[in-house]
């Protein structure tokens, strides 16, 4: 996902990559391993690399990725579809808050607006 992926990407744009972890996955304990992996990913790619866990990332982002990222490797097909539904009912969720919270942006704008 981000802009390499959707082809706006320009010379020294970093890579985004998400990663989909097993349930159980302890980040803490395996900080070093990941730290490794993103190393190798920024040795080989010539430039840097920003990992995020979609197991922990906003709705926003989730959404993002499931939108225009583009797959490159899966382990488990049917974890990765099961995270895409839950994704899906997150994101369906909170879009009645969203709603709710750009009317109010908007109505503030226009509000300090000197006609307003």
């Amino acid at each position: 996902f981000g802009s390499r992926a959707t082809g706006r990407g320009k010379p020294g744009s970093d890579v985004d990559v998400a990663l989909l972890m097993r349930e159980g996955f302890d980040y803490l304990e395996n900080y070093d391993h990941i730290l490794r992996v993103m190393g190798k990913l920024e040795d080989r790619l010539g430039t840097h690399v920003d990992v995020v866990y979609l197991n922990r990332a906003d709705p926003v982002l989730q959404r993002e990725v499931r939108r225009k990222g583009r797959l490159l490797w899966e382990r488990d097909r049917n974890a990765r579809i099961a995270w895409v539904v839950r994704s899906r009912k997150l994101w369906l969720d909170g879009e009645h808050r969203r709603r709710i919270y750009r009317e109010v942006r908007a109505r503030k704008a226009k509000e300090a607006l000197p006609d307003g």
